[in-house]
């Protein structure tokens, strides 16, 4: 099967190649002796639109439409138009601006919003120039995390949600090789009708054509394929725990497609198996060289907290991702947006985005792509119009909040632990040391631990529900395991309160009740009791062992420069949820000086005195200073430092500033649909 997909993808490409080379055969029309001089007279009456896609009826339009003078007069025109204040030409054309890709973002600018925008009333600008931005700046910081995202609003309330995203998988019947559409609007049959007779303020499902297929399985979206805009597709990416609606609907497909299989199977037809299902799902399609990758493929975007998750809903037929891990892969930038999309809809930042004197402060782990923030600032700027970006590195966050200009960053969060060096206000890339272990794994440390003492009849905890600050309270780093265990208090239990495994899963059939909700301050049933003892001290020992943060903190430091070792090992600041544990800074102190020993005397370890550690990014990223002046956009953007960008500058220069110094200033054009 896959050699004749690959063989008939073969002979498509060699067929658009063919095409490609008579389109590019010359031609004697007439037409095409007519002096360059009329043409350009002509294009000089079209709009940019009309410009555009007459470069794509043939060569000659494409080559033609490319001069400088054509897009000099229809920028010319649109200045005519726009509510937004630029240099005048001959700055801009000595400054070296693409005018045609200039142009084209501006007509995204202006399509999408027109030309309602909001000026200052202090600068008069539609973007608050830097010496206005000095006195009346407003901040809105988005930081993502393993776990969570954290979000700082303007009037400094801190807001959080979950970091988690889910895509529907496509429900196709390989019998009759047809996808189920899910925007059939039919009638529920997947509950009785006298139960549903009280029930009319239930969700009615849409799947009842489904019951009349014999061979449903279920797909993994592609990447490159999401579905974001269309407000009234069902396949689009959803959020488990703001639109409950669709979540189930879902979970009533879901059931319907297993009671067909059920139904199916007694009658002696044969179907697939979640293993064959899974090896759809992660199957990869071949185009043009290249790797087409599936929302569950050979790249994961899930972490622990999303498997569990899905576990504990019970919903087979989604995937549940995770937008931090997707930030790492330029493929996976559609999760991004739709997880973005998603918090700017629910905590209503459009408006505040795009007024003047705003500035949204995004925080970037270190391993993030130019080609990911490339993505990211065509998003933000062209579909959410913000006024001013700023982009910051993490570990640059935690050094404003604790005011270190030079300083090493232990930043161990819920999944993740990285070790970065900041040195005079920039963080030192290639120094950064990153292992996949954090908070999820003392958890699930805690739970293997504690699998050997749960009945198996009993209720039981599940990772998340150990993921709680109750219990990690409880939980100690020893400096001698040996001498701990020897102390009485190292097997005297303590009783927990946690959600039981049992109480949240799913029932099938009907509605179904989200597992975060439940009665008004959650009934006694929906709880357990568990006791542990010397699970507390073992599994973050064994969660320590894991990071090995010494030998991490020595490889970033290796070779540093010598008037920097003093200020670096003097400033260890660790953050991050993980770090909250007891004991963590004296045992990390204890071992850095055991690794390096000719340190020492100059180790030093802070950890900020107030708040959750889990915020620390965001409340640091809200310290950032206003931007630079408008006069050095020029200048290319150094990795590890601040980026910043106004919408007016993104509109001239675009992403100018990301690219190597050996790069050519403009950028590939883009056509508009």
């Amino acid at each position: 099967m896959e050699d004749e997909e690959d063989g008939l993808e073969d002979v498509c490409l060699e067929a658009h190649r063919l095409e490609v080379e008579h389109l590019m055969q010359p031609c004697d029309a007439p037409i095409f002796q007519v002096p360059e001089e009329v043409f350009l007279q002509i294009f000089s009456y079209l709009d940019p639109f009309d410009v555009w896609n007459l470069a794509k009826t043939c060569r000659f339009f494409a080559s033609l439409s490319c001069s400088d003078l054509i897009w000099i007069h229809q920028w010319a025109k649109l200045m005519d138009e726009s509510p937004f204040t630029f240099p005048n030409t001959q700055i801009l054309q000595d400054l070296g601006v693409c005018f045609k890709d200039a142009c084209r973002r501006l007509c995204v600018t202006l399509c999408r919003r027109g030309t309602n925008f909001t000026k200052c009333m202090h600068c008069k600008e539609c973007t608050c120039r830097s010496s206005c931005l000095q006195q009346r700046v407003s901040k809105i910081v988005l930081d993502i995390g393993g776990k969570m995202t954290w979000l700082l609003t303007a009037d400094f309330s801190l807001r959080k949600h979950l970091s988690m995203i889910a895509v529907p998988k496509l429900l196709h019947c390989y019998d009759c090789d047809a996808r189920i559409d899910r925007g059939q609007s039919v009638t529920c049959d997947c509950r009785e009708a006298e139960y549903s007779r009280f029930q009319r303020s239930l969700p009615t499902c849409r799947y009842t054509s489904v019951s009349s297929h014999t061979g449903l399985q279920y797909m993994s979206q592609r990447l490159t394929g999401l579905v974001t805009h269309q407000s009234h597709s069902e396949d689009q990416p959803l959020c488990l725990f703001c639109e409950e609606d669709r979540l189930n609907r879902l979970l009533c497909e879901k059931d319907m497609v297993l009671r067909t299989r059920d139904t199916l199977a007694a009658y002696g037809q044969p179907y697939t198996t979640s293993s064959d299902e899974n090896q759809c799902s992660t199957s990869t399609s071949k185009t043009g060289g290249g790797t087409t990758f599936n929302c569950g493929g050979p790249a994961p975007l899930s972490n622990g907290y999303c498997r569990e998750a899905m576990a504990v809903f019970g919903a087979d037929n989604i995937d549940l991702l995770s937008p931090l891990i997707a930030l790492e892969h330029n493929e996976a930038f559609p999760i991004v947006k739709s997880y973005l999309d998603h918090i700017i809809k629910t905590f209503k930042l459009t408006e505040d985005l795009q007024r003047p004197n705003f500035t949204l402060v995004f925080t970037e782990p270190a391993s993030v792509g130019s080609s990911v923030v490339e993505n990211l600032l065509r998003y933000l700027f062209e579909e959410i119009n913000v006024s001013r970006l700023c982009l910051l590195p993490k570990a640059l966050a935690i050094s404003l909040l604790f005011e270190k200009d030079t300083c090493i960053v232990v930043d161990s969060g819920a999944t993740m632990t990285s070790v970065s060096v900041v040195i005079e206000g920039k963080v030192e890339v290639e120094r950064t040391q990153t292992i996949g272990v954090g908070g999820w794994h003392l958890s699930e440390f805690l739970k293997q631990a504690m699998s050997w003492k749960e009945s198996q009849d009993g209720p039981t905890a599940t990772i998340s529900s150990l993921d709680t600050a109750d219990v990690k309270e409880k939980c100690r780093l020893s400096l001698n395991l040996v001498r701990e265990e020897t102390r009485p208090h190292f097997h005297r239990p303590e009783t927990f309160r946690v959600k039981s495994q049992s109480s949240l899963r799913r029932g099938g059939g009907g509605h179904h009740t989200p597992w975060w909700g439940g009665l008004p301050g959650g009934s006694r049933s929906e709880y357990s009791e568990i006791q542990l003892s010397s699970e507390l001290v073992l599994a973050p020992e064994m969660m320590y062992a894991s990071l090995d943060l010494p030998a991490m903190i020595a490889a970033a430091t290796q070779d540093l420069p010598h008037e920097f070792v003093k200020d670096c090992f003097s400033n260890i600041l660790v953050t991050g949820g993980n770090t909250d544990l007891q004991g963590f800074n004296a045992r990390l102190s204890s071992d850095l000086r055991e690794k390096l020993p000719e340190h020492s005397n100059i180790i030093n370890i802070f950890a900020y005195p107030t708040g959750n550690h889990s915020w620390n990014t965001a409340m640091g990223a809200n310290m950032i200073q206003a931007p630079r002046p408008y006069e050095d956009i020029l200048s290319l953007h150094t990795p590890g430092t601040p980026f910043w960008m106004s919408r007016e500058e993104y509109i001239l220069f675009g992403n100018h500033q990301l690219a190597q110094s050996s790069s050519t200033f403009g950028e590939t054009s883009e056509g508009i649909e």
